[in-house]
């Protein structure tokens, strides 16, 4: 079946503004668009769903994320939603004693000077009893149940607070907790008018305890149905009052809002239905936990369309980021706009891969007593448990993880290549935090190279090519690289940005204390560190983002040189094609403990085709 839809081209707006819509313990086995998928043109996941006809509503509006992935717990993704970082470096990590630090740029402080803001809802990601944080971490206004799980939909403490206002908690408040969520929400998004506003709605929905929510309801429900039965008529109940606060808005401002719908995790254990199975749901990093329904609607993206594209909750904040028209500056978060444009765009090379995680305890930097992390790239998943890789699926075979391709020695050539491909994007999504490349080019990066070249074709394998050369650079000295000689010693990404400083290109290289082909693949120029010239870098086979070599050279003013050569299947796709229309190109090399980035932009074009990008400055 084709599926017939028409591309929304992203366009400037008068405002705009940004719905966020969080489930609390919802997989895709509990969303009829996503169970029953026949519009699509392929196989649902799950089955016997209750009704959701408001959500599926939103889809049919908007763009369906297949390959949508959050942490396997609650706190977690919330944090990611609101930093676009992972848990690693929020620290957030399980939801006991759940805290986001203060010092974590959140999504209403990047849009502080434009947008009012409103969290409703579930919160749990603050210190118990902290009535402030929702304020102190940027939101306007916050309304709702400040801890985790609430024992009764009808009997739960709220609390209310706004900048510059003392708090107001209610003990015992006992309008049902969804219905609630949403009249907030219609008050706060009627207040804020003509204002261009973002409003976060977490609803505690339809989290435990299984009860029996308000009506009118087409489940039917009572006290003595079953938690399944109940658990539908809290997501019946969610489904009503998500279109109740869509229906309130009026139309010109609906025209110019972005509606984000997620949940935060899986469907909770024995509520899952078949051929999802309670042993791999919520909690745990099986797809049943960590795969998720996204849908996004609104001026910035098409109508009616499924993207199959790899992507997490973290990059929530960069396309809100993109679409406002700020600054990103969070490392694990990619912009989804180009799947809003267009759907069939395949995942971004910038980050070709799904990643999430759970540790006890909280905290950066520190020894967790337990850590479980899972990546996976478009056929294949690896999960990973207290420093054991334990199993390794693929997904195109065994959809529902049933085939544990371990042990190694029993795996094919292919198998074994991507296995070892996602091992590394693994070490890499914890080495290169601050290697990563923003999503838009860092104006603060150091300048200073007089001749700059960027070579990159696009030929189809081996046949892509790139070269990048910056010479006559500012003076440095061998530790303004760091050093990647070391175990564990820096990481690199190199960065391309396109004329409205847009990432179009990314090669990660995180090598430290490793062999290429038998022998180190970093050494140092001259004497070992301090007292070198810099570092260079040689990969026969480019493993590393297609990178074969690298050379780091320090010197006086105008002596210092940076240069890059890379070829193959794994250097990132569509760069080429994405610079066929801009009038210059920058190049910015990040390291994960380099004092600042270096960069060089090039404006003078050599060749500009769709398979070919060369400029100088």
């Amino acid at each position: 079946m084709v599926l017939a839809f028409f591309l929304a081209a992203p366009m400037a707006h008068a405002r705009d503004n940004f719905l966020i819509i969080i489930a609390d313990d919802l997989g895709v086995d509990s969303v009829a668009v996503y169970s029953d998928d026949t519009a699509y043109g392929h196989v649902g996941e799950g089955g016997d769903h209750g009704p959701t006809p408001r959500i599926d509503a939103l889809a049919a509006q908007g763009v369906l994320f297949r390959h949508a992935y959050t942490n396997s717990l609650c706190a977690p993704t919330r944090a990611q939603i609101l930093t676009g970082r992972h848990a690693l470096r929020t620290g957030v990590g399980t939801p006991g004693g759940a805290e986001l630090d203060l010092a974590e740029t959140t999504l209403p402080e990047i849009l502080d000077a434009t947008h009012l803001s409103a969290a409703l809802g579930k919160w749990h990601v603050g210190p118990g009893g902290d009535v402030d944080h929702p304020i102190d971490s940027g939101f306007d206004y916050y309304a709702g149940a400040l801890n985790g799980n609430i024992s009764a939909y009808d009997d739960w403490q709220k609390t209310i607070n706004s900048s510059g206002a003392s708090a107001t908690v209610i003990p015992n408040h006992t309008v049902y907790a969804t219905d609630d969520s949403s009249a907030e929400a219609i008050v706060k998004i009627a207040e804020f008018g003509e204002d261009p506003w973002i409003v976060y709605l977490a609803f505690n929905a339809p989290h435990s305890p299984f009860h029996v929510p308000t009506g009118p309801l087409t489940t039917v429900v009572n006290s003595g149905s079953s938690n399944r039965v109940k658990y539908e008529a809290a997501v019946e109940a969610m489904d009503r009052e998500i279109g109740d606060v869509l229906d309130s808005i009026p139309a010109s401002i609906m025209a110019d809002t972005t509606v984000i719908f997620i949940g935060d995790n899986g469907t909770p254990t024995g509520v899952t239905r078949p051929p999802f199975v309670s042993a791999h749901a919520k909690g745990t990093s099986y797809e049943g936990g960590t795969n998720v329904p996204l849908i996004i609607s609104g001026p910035h993206a098409a109508v009616g369309a499924e993207s199959l594209a790899l992507v997490q909750s973290t990059d929530i904040f960069a396309t809100i980021a993109e679409i406002a028209g700020v600054s990103s500056s969070a490392e694990d978060s990619v912009s989804l706009v180009p799947y809003l444009t267009d759907p069939t765009t395949e995942t971004q090379s910038v980050r070709a891969y799904a990643y999430a995680e759970q540790f006890t305890p909280n905290g950066v930097g520190i020894v967790y007593t337990d850590h479980e992390r899972s990546i996976r790239d478009d056929q294949y998943k690896l999960i990973w448990r207290n420093d054991v890789f334990e199993e390794f699926f693929d997904l195109t075979t065994h959809p529902f993880e049933d085939v544990n391709l371990l042990p190694y020695s029993g795996m094919t050539e292919e198998q074994k290549a991507a296995y070892d491909a996602l091992v590394q994007q693994m070490s890499m999504v914890e080495d290169t935090g601050l290697a990563a490349c923003p999503t838009q080019a860092d104006v603060a990066c150091a300048t200073g190279y007089l001749k700059a070249k960027i070579d990159w074709r696009e030929g189809g394998g081996l046949a892509d090519k790139v070269t990048i050369n910056l010479t006559k650079g500012p003076a440095l000295v061998q530790t303004d690289f760091g050093d990647p000689v070391p175990a564990e010693g820096t990481a690199y990404s190199v960065c391309v940005y396109d004329d409205a400083d847009v990432l179009v290109g990314e090669m990660r290289v995180a090598r430290g204390g490793d062999l290429c082909s038998g022998k180190e693949c970093w050494k140092p120029l001259g004497d070992d560190a301090p007292d070198g010239k810099g570092y260079k870098y040689k990969d026969k086979i480019a493993t590393s983002s297609g990178v074969l070599k690298m050379l780091f050279k320090g010197g006086d003013v105008d002596k210092s040189k940076l240069k890059v050569v890379g070829r193959g299947f794994d250097l990132p796709d569509g760069v080429t094609q994405a610079l066929s229309g801009s009038s210059s190109a920058t190049v910015q090399l990040r390291g994960s403990n380099m004092a600042q980035c270096l960069a060089a932009t090039m404006t003078e074009i050599v060749k500009q085709e769709p398979d070919r990008f060369k400029a100088t400055n």
